[in-house]
């Protein structure tokens, strides 16, 4: 610029420093993780919640647990033009039915909230490990918001706590 002072290294240095921190604060971004916790009868367990917001998957939601009334759980939802889609895991086959209902009373409560859900399924993997995972449901774009990722993981963590308190409540 005509008047301006010499560019100099420290400048090109500087502002390539800068642009490494707004990459890493926007990677920061790409994925919420929350460690919730849930009291039971005679403990406190750990709801894991993982929101990914990364470009190459954008729209997902997870959350894992291990509670006795279920066992090891995993809950992967997807979300893409108002529509949920998802997988309920459960580490012990003879916990189907309390899965099954968990999720459908998490496809109720997202109703309630204003989503489709299709394709909501329930399986079981002795070997299921809850906590954060690297390994992401779908591999797509789309067009999810922040407000629906947030929205989805509460219905999630509401109907979660509310079933494991009343578990709790039946156990006694």
């Amino acid at each position: 610029m005509y008047g301006s002072e010499p560019i100099t290294s420290v400048d090109v240095r500087e502002l390539g420093l800068l642009y490494k921190q707004i990459s890493f604060s926007a990677k920061l971004a790409d994925t919420e993780r929350y460690d919730i916790p849930l009291l039971t009868e005679d403990s406190v367990v750990a709801l894991h919640v993982e929101i990914v917001h990364a470009q190459e998957n954008r729209g997902s939601v997870e959350a894992s647990m291990d509670a006795g009334r279920y066992g090891k759980l995993s809950v992967r939802l997807h979300v893409q033009d108002h529509v949920v889609t998802g997988l309920f895991i459960g580490s012990q086959e003879e916990k189907e039915a309390e899965i099954a209902d968990l999720k459908d009373k998490v496809k109720a409560e997202l109703s309630r909230t204003g989503f489709k859900t299709e394709a909501m399924g329930t399986g079981f993997r002795p070997d299921l490990k809850t906590g954060f995972s690297a390994v992401r449901m779908q591999k797509e774009e789309n067009t999810a918001s922040t407000g629906e990722l947030y929205r989805i993981a509460k219905a999630v963590i509401v109907t979660i706590h509310r079933e494991v308190e009343r578990g709790s409540s039946h156990e006694n």
